[in-house]
């Protein structure tokens, strides 16, 4: 029960704002499954460059702009929009964060 109850999470999380962005972008695939593609694209490309260990700002700036590519490529979109898109999903993960915390912290769970 615990494991499904992460991994909805994890799609809630992860894949819905990717969905959703790729709507007000109006890419043209932005469905579960290319959304769940760009995911597990931009974990492996984080993972990757992560390994590498270079600096964190170049890191940083090698993953927005290659994640942009992989936005681009798995929504069918330009990379202009795939970069709105990675904004919209940043901003979209924080204010969930934002919301997560503040109802954990409200139920006075610090």
């Amino acid at each position: 029960m615990d494991v499904v109850l992460l991994f909805v999470i994890l799609i809630l999380f992860l894949v819905v704002p990717v969905m959703l962005a790729a709507r007000l972008v109006k890419a043209k695939k932005t469905g579960f499954i290319p959304a769940m593609v760009a995911v597990v694209l931009l974990t492996g490309l984080f993972t990757g460059l992560e390994m590498i260990a270079l600096s964190e700002w170049l890191t940083m700036l090698i993953a927005a702009l290659v994640g942009a590519g992989v936005f681009a490529v798995a929504l069918g979109t330009s990379l202009l929009r795939g970069f709105l898109i990675s904004v919209i999903v940043v901003a979209l993960q924080a204010a969930m964060l934002y919301l997560l915390f503040g109802v954990w912290l409200g139920s006075g769970a610090a």
